[in-house]
Order: C-alpha cells, then sequence, then structure tokens
C-alpha cells in the first residue's frame, strides 16, 4: 500500500512571538495507491526544526480523520513552539508515517489576518477604505448610484450597472402553489415578436418544440405531444401542421410508431359533439403531404394515420381534392405501388386503390374495365358445355349471420349462390380469403357473360324450334288441303 499526500493550502500560520501560541487550519489531499481515499483514518501530527531525523518538537493525535475524494482538512495547535525558525510538518497514517516533511515558513501578518479585518484603501471593484469599503463596479463594470425598488435586479444598460425591473422573473410570472403561469401576453422563444400564446421558432437543430415521454411501462395511456380541440367551429383541429414550402417532400404533420404492440402513427380525436377535427394538415407543396403517418414496426397492429370522430355528423377520414383522386390508397405488389386512377371522362373522381374488402357497397354505376388491351388468351365460351354447368347449380335465398353483418341487414332475405357448392362446378368463381378461417367468396359480375351465353343457347334452340314449328305446320295445312280435295 503506498500513501501519498498533497498540501492544498494554510489558512493560517504561525506566530509572533516565542510566547504566543497559533493553532491554525492544515487541508491535505490523500491518494491510496493513484486512487483518491474515502472514510475515516486515524492520522498523528509531529513538528519538527529538521525535515529529516531530530526529535519531534511537539505533537498532535493521533486522531481520526474525516476523507471525501481524497481531501481532509484538521486544526493543529502545537503550543510556543514558533521563535522564527523553520518548521516541518510529519503526517503519519495509521502505521505509515508519509514523507518527506512539509516545511511551515513564518508569516509576520499571520496573527492579524486570524483577528483583524483589512485596513487601508480599497481597490478593483471597491471605493473608499476599509472596514467599509463600497462597490463601485462589477467586472470592471462601473455600478451606479440609484436604489433599486422592491423585486429589481441590476442590469447593464450599456454604460453602467442599474436597478431595472426583472422582466423575466416574478414581475411578470405569478406563482400558484408550485406552478408559475402568464395570462398578460404571449410568450415568445427564439422570436421577440409572438403571434400566439406560446410561439416557438428556430433555424437551428431538427424540432422546434420536442416532446418525450421517458417512462417505458406505464399503466395509463400517455402522449409525447397532446394537442385538444374543444371548438365547435368547421375547420378547427386540435393539432395543425402546416408545411408552408413550396417544393420538396415536405409534411404538415408527420407520425411515427415503432411499437409492435398496437402502435399508431398519428391519431386524432375531436370531442366537440358538432364540427372540429381530430387532426388537421395542409401544405403548399407540389409533392408534399399535408399528412403522412409512418408506422415502421414490422409486426402487430399498427396504423400509419387512425382517423376518429365521436360526432354523429363528423367523419373519421375526409378527403377533398380539386382533381379526381380525392384519397389514394394503393397497394405494395411486388414491391411496386400499385392503385388505379384511370377514370372515365365524365367521372368526377374519389378513391383510388387496389382492392377493396368491405361488407357492403352502396353506389349508382358499377363498371369492369374490359379493354381488349388489358386481355389475352381470348376464346370463345363453349355454348352446350357452359350451359349444363349453369343448370346444374343450386341458386339459394338465406340471411346472413348477425355476427358477419350490420344487424340491421341480417333481417333482410338474400339471394344467391353458396360458394362450397358453386367452387364444385365453376371454381374458377370461387376465391378463397386469407384469413384464418379462409372465407370464400363468389365472382358473381362473372356469371354475366356466362349467363349470356346460355341466354343465346336457349335462343338459338328456341329460333330452331320456332322454325320447325312453322315447317310442322305448313305441313299440316298441306295434308289438310289434300283431304278437303277427296271428300
Amino acid at each position: 500500500m503506498q500513501l501519498k499526500h498533497l498540501i492544498l493550502g494554510l489558512l493560517a500560520l504561525l506566530m509572533a512571538s516565542l510566547s504566543f501560541a497559533q493553532s491554525f487550519t492544515y487541508q491535505g489531499f490523500l491518494k491510496q495507491d493513484g486512487n483518491p481515499v474515502n472514510g475515516t483514518l486515524s492520522m498523528t501530527f509531529r513538528l519538527f526544526s529538521t525535515d529529516t531525523g531530530g526529535t519531534a518538537l511537539a505533537t498532535v493525535g493521533p486522531a481520526d480523520v474525516t476523507l471525501s475524494n481524497g481531501f481532509f482538512t484538521v486544526e493543529l495547535d502545537f503550543g510556543t513552539v514558533w521563535d522564527g525558525s523553520a518548521r516541518y510538518l510529519e503526517i503519519q497514517v495509521g502505521a505509515t508515517t508519509l514523507t518527506p516533511r512539509v516545511k511551515i515558513n513564518p508569516t509576520p501578518y499571520a496573527v492579524r489576518a486570524n483577528t483583524a479585518n483589512p485596513i487601508g484603501g480599497a481597490g478593483g471593484d471597491l471605493s473608499g477604505s476599509y472596514p467599509n469599503p463600497l462597490v463601485a463596479g462589477l467586472q470592471g463594470r462601473p455600478v451606479g448610484t440609484a436604489a433599486p425598488a422592491n423585486g429589481q435586479v441590476l442590469k447593464w444598460d450599456g454604460s453602467s450597472w442599474a436597478p431595472a425591473d426583472d422582466l423575466l422573473g416574478s414581475s411578470l410570472w405569478s406563482q400558484s402553489g408550485s406552478h408559475i403561469f402568464y395570462n398578460s401576453g404571449n410568450v415568445g422563444i427564439g422570436t421577440d415578436s409572438p403571434s400566439y400564446p406560446l410561439h416557438v421558432e428556430t433555424s437551428a437543430g431538427e424540432r422546434a418544440i420536442y416532446g418525450v415521454y421517458t417512462a417505458t411501462t406505464t399503466s395509463n395511456i400517455v402522449y409525447g405531444v397532446y394537442g385538444q380541440n374543444n371548438s365547435s367551429k368547421s375547420g378547427s383541429a386540435g393539432v395543425l401542421g402546416w408545411a408552408t414550402a413550396t417544393s420538396g417532400q415536405v409534411y404538415g404533420v408527420a407520425g411515427r410508431s415503432d411499437s409492435s404492440n398496437a402502435g399508431v402513427g398519428v391519431i386524432g380525436y375531436a370531442s366537440a359533439t358538432s364540427g372540429g377535427a381530430g387532426v388537421y394538415g395542409t401544405t403548399n407543396s407540389n409533392n408534399g403531404f399535408g399528412v403522412l403517418g409512418n408506422a415502421s414496426a414490422l409486426t402487430g397492429t399498427t396504423y400509419g394515420v387512425a382517423g376518429q370522430s365521436n360526432s354523429p355528423s363528423g367523419y373519421g377520414g375526409y378527403f377533398l381534392s380539386v382533381g379526381k383522386n380525392s384519397a389514394v390508397v394503393a397497394a405494395n405488389v411486388g414491391g411496386t405501388v400499385t392503385f388505379y386512377s384511370d377514370w372515365p371522362s365524365n367521372w368526377s373522381g374519389g378513391l383510388a386503390t387496389y382492392d377493396i374488402a368491405c361488407a357492403g357497397i352502396r353506389y349508382n354505376v358499377l363498371t369492369a374495365r374490359s379493354d381488349e388491351r388489358l386481355k389475352r388468351d381470348i376464346q370463345p365460351l363453349d355454348p352446350q358445355h357452359e350451359l349444363q354447368r349453369l343448370l346444374s347449380l343450386r341458386p339459394v335465398s338465406y340471411f346472413w349471420r348477425d355476427e358477419h353483418l350490420n344487424a340491421a341487414l341480417a333481417d333482410q332475405p338474400q339471394f344467391g349462390f353458396i360458394a362450397q357448392e358453386l367452387r364444385e362446378v365453376f371454381p374458377e368463381l370461387v376465391l378463397e380469403g386469407s384469413d384464418t378461417d379462409k372465407t370464400l367468396s363468389v365472382n358473381y359480375q362473372a356469371l354475366i357473360p356466362l349467363l349470356v351465353n346460355a341466354l343465346q343457347v336457349q335462343q338459338n334452340t328456341l329460333q330452331a324450334q320456332q322454325a320447325e314449328i312453322r315447317q310442322l305446320r305448313e305441313e299440316v295445312r298441306q295434308l289438310r288441303a289434300l283431304l278437303n280435295k277427296s271428300q
């Protein structure tokens, strides 16, 4: 074990005469094996007239001394041993004597420094004379002579330190318990002309306002940033994001969720019973997004954007465009973002998407793409074969189970086919779902050309039968004429 010590300073030293006994404070720094010592150690202090050898003039200790991060302070009084000669302090820690001894030099002003105030003229930032000098400056700058009022602080006015109102302190802010508040105007951060109750501006960094909830587990729903709007005025919003750039991929509001357990990139609620918007975003960019949500987790039930409205006249999601694509819901098909928007020229547009899975569709006109340029391997139907397949089908009436449809529709009779039966005859018209139950669905639209084909077969049969009937009628007429002549 190796102990080393370092003198930090002597606050009061030595003697003025042989008969005057003087105590002084000694501060030191002790390390063991290169590390500062902590705890309580037994120390003994001896005073010598030589730096090595000799007999101790006086001894203090052993005494328990407390050390913190290596530092310690002791009060030493060796009695009347000060005659102006050299003195050396030896320190023993436990059984270990530290070397070398520390030389203590006599100081003629030590006794007075321990018992009296400074005397003489003041200098620096002080004026006048001790013991009652005046503060004439701070950091070399003059202090004014005006007396401060209650609550004022010193401020630099360009020529001197002078009393002034504390505009950032209690003169503006009010206190309620452990809270402070301000109701007299707007507060600006990064701007001296705030336009709103809290107005934040910055041209540096990545965030003007940053909210983070740091707890990783909680029994409550928590929010990094929370916006609320109780206004019933149409167009009001709990949170408004506005990207004013006219170019670039910019976002009015961008939401992100990294949760793999029902995470939501952006979720908005409008609590008013009429009007209002849960989330409202606008952009002036020619290729920007009013609202963009990105749920980056690869598992779990996640939402890029989720909208909900509790108003009986509100909308969970509302989309409006001066073009035909009011809303686009695209699919990732083989790594390609895909949707259809080839609107007929006389249509106004609306939802452009790829596939739709739903309980019901209400429409005025339903059209299907049938352009020859979209098709290949075009073949005519086999009239007799397809007719026989159609004749083997079993049309039925039925009611939907309540758990699979709106209860109001569950009481209405429906007409169609049983998909399992239809698949035995027309497997190409039955699709299997990707859900766990592998629910079957029917391409009823594809039955139309089959029915037309059957109608054509029936019509050809009727026409042949009508021709045959006409021929038979002519033959009957001729036989009747021969019979009449024979009579």
